[in-house]
């Protein structure tokens, strides 16, 4: 039996996490296909990521509906800016890119 190709799509974190719970959980590889349409090698990719997935979701981001994971260059003005732009959510201010832009100058000037 020749195997099944699926529509290429890239899934999001929490649903890579969600098909490594249910890998850890017993789900066999024929259910995980079936419900989300992947391959076996995108299965097999997710198993040996899970702890990497796991370590980086337990740090701040403003989304978990990410696409992908990826290390910080800028850890400190990252931390910064999300501070910033958590305060101005808080009090209804938009974020615009050019707020963005005068915080990232500000913080580095300081």
């Amino acid at each position: 039996m020749p195997p099944r190709s699926f529509k290429r799509r890239r899934l999001s974190v929490n649903e890579k996490l969600e098909i490594a719970k249910e890998i850890s959980g017993g789900s066999t590889y024929a259910e995980l296909q079936k419900k989300f349409q992947i391959g076996t090698r995108t299965l097999n990719r997710i198993k040996h990521d899970a702890p990497k997935l796991r370590r980086k979701v337990s740090e701040p981001c403003l989304s978990m509906n990410l696409k992908s994971v990826r290390k910080n260059k800028f850890p400190e003005l990252e931390a910064k800016l999300l501070e910033f732009v958590s305060l101005c959510r808080q009090v209804n201010k938009p974020v615009t890119l050019i707020a963005l832009a005068d915080r990232v100058l500000f913080v580095r000037d300081r």
